[in-house]
């Protein structure tokens, strides 16, 4: 950045990246002189008081995860009408840029795996919905430690007036089929969670997602109403049953799909190692 600015007691040093809600700094805590990763809302989201409270609500519930593959909440806060989420800075990149380089094998995929599993199990456990699960919401550590980020902002606008300006409310791609076709009395479980895993696995193993399209309604339909690509047909390298594990997880209907996060990365973990040619069993 070409001049010193500061959010508080944060020194912001450089962009990191932004999306629709948020811009991330790579900041600096001038009090505890320690680097963070500093989320900021964009100012026309805060003019919403009921977004603004959720997400605050939400971050302060996700600070007390204390989880080794789950980010690290440090404060949520306001400056000067500025609201904003300080947690731990982590070098590597995101999943989504590990995947564009096509350098994952399939137990390099597997060990992502089974690792964000675990951090949305406990999640799940303690009655939460992520809501974005995504390879740009995974962090790929140097050493492969994969965490997980990004909680609140999906939950936090759901409900709001901001549904109404912004045609979509998380990431189509990854979106299960229930949130593609929610209605005002839905509600949406952590089973959400686990297709979105799912899709995640899809595209790390097959090399892109199930599903696109030249708008976020398109691609929700298809979540609604087609069948995904099959696996090896796409790659066929993708061994059967890889590819069985995976439409599994895809399954429209929440009670067809596996119910814990471990479920998926245990068969996975068992398709890729036996190298079986048949389903695993359920």
């Amino acid at each position: 950045m070409s001049e010193t600015r500061r959010i508080g007691k944060y020194e912001l040093l450089e962009e990191l990246g932004r999306g629709g809600f948020a811009v991330v700094y790579k900041a600096r805590d001038v009090t505890l002189n320690r680097i963070v990763a500093l989320k900021v809302l964009f100012p026309h989201l805060t003019s919403d008081p009921k977004f603004v409270q959720r997400f605050q609500q939400e971050a302060q519930t996700a600070a007390q995860f204390h989880h080794p593959h789950i980010v690290t909440i440090y404060e949520v806060g306001q400056e000067k009408g500025m609201h904003y989420l300080a947690m731990t800075y982590l070098e590597g990149r995101t999943l989504d840029r590990v995947i564009a380089e096509g350098s994952l094998t399939p137990e390099q995929a597997v060990a992502i795996l089974e690792q964000i599993a675990g951090a949305l199990d406990l999640v799940h456990s303690r009655g939460l919905v992520h809501r974005d699960i995504k390879p740009a919401n995974i962090m790929i550590g140097e050493d492969g430690q994969a965490t997980l980020l990004d909680f609140g902002i999906v939950r936090a606008a759901e409900g709001t007036r901001l549904t109404t300006t912004m045609a979509v409310v998380g990431t189509p791609e990854y979106m299960s089929p229930e949130q593609a076709e929610v209605t005002e009395d839905a509600e949406i479980d952590w089973r959400a969670d686990l297709y979105a895993l799912s899709v995640v696995a899809y595209e790390m193993l097959v090399g892109k997602p199930p599903f696109s399209g030249t708008s976020p309604s398109a691609v929700l339909y298809k979540h609604v109403y087609e069948a995904p690509p099959r696996p090896t047909v796409l790659n066929p390298a993708v061994l059967p049953g890889v590819e069985a594990v995976l439409l599994k997880g895809l399954a429209k209907k929440r009670e067809e799909r596996f119910q814990k996060a471990e479920e998926v990365a245990r068969q996975l973990r068992q398709a890729v190692l036996t190298r079986q040619k048949t389903p695993p069993s359920p």
